[in-house]
């Protein structure tokens, strides 16, 4: 006679995977053609993946007293489910130089708000720096970018601009 059980598994944490065998089970039994059955067990998770660019350096390089220069931060979301761009915010800044250009994305809009990105969907915003601070001198903070990443909640890219005395550049041949 052949009896059937029902067996119920929940995974507790998976990781994100492309659908491929990340592990099996083996029944043992007392059938005397087929002792041991083994169940390949497949997993793929739906999770958002957040990738800035860049990951960790925007430089605005020289910038002359009084002058502005910005910078284009992109983001993407390479996960199979949709993430929220919580806020962006920019910390470190004492003088006040760097700043979120306002734009059509929520998280940088002037009235600033959430936004949940599909999968591979793209987005991109502006940083500014405004040279007002001692000349000759290096200004610096940090972007944070606040997500449900769940792998990576807080991104965060520093920001650097060396401050020039003007805007002009002199250039000298010499015979």
């Amino acid at each position: 006679e052949q009896k059937l059980i029902d067996v119920e598994l929940e995974a507790k944490v998976a990781m994100a995977n492309d659908g491929s065998a990340v592990a099996s089970l083996t029944l043992h039994s007392n059938d005397q053609h087929k002792k041991q059955v083994n169940i390949p067990v497949f997993a793929k998770t739906e999770v958002g993946i957040l990738q800035v660019t860049p990951s960790d350096l925007l430089d605005f390089a020289y910038v002359g007293q009084n002058l502005s220069v910005k910078r284009k931060v992109s983001l993407f979301n390479k996960g199979s489910a949709d993430i929220t761009v919580a806020k962006l915010e920019i910390t470190g800044d004492s003088l006040g130089e760097f700043k979120i250009v306002p734009s059509s994305f929520p998280p940088s809009a002037a009235s600033p708000g959430s936004h949940t990105m599909k999968p591979a969907e793209y987005q991109s915003f502006q940083v500014e720096f405004t040279s007002t601070g001692p000349v000759n001198a290096t200004a610096k903070a940090e972007l944070v970018i606040h997500s449900d990443d769940p792998s990576n909640k807080t991104i965060t890219v520093n920001l650097i601009a060396k401050r020039a005395e003007g805007s002009k550049c002199n250039i000298q041949l010499i015979p």
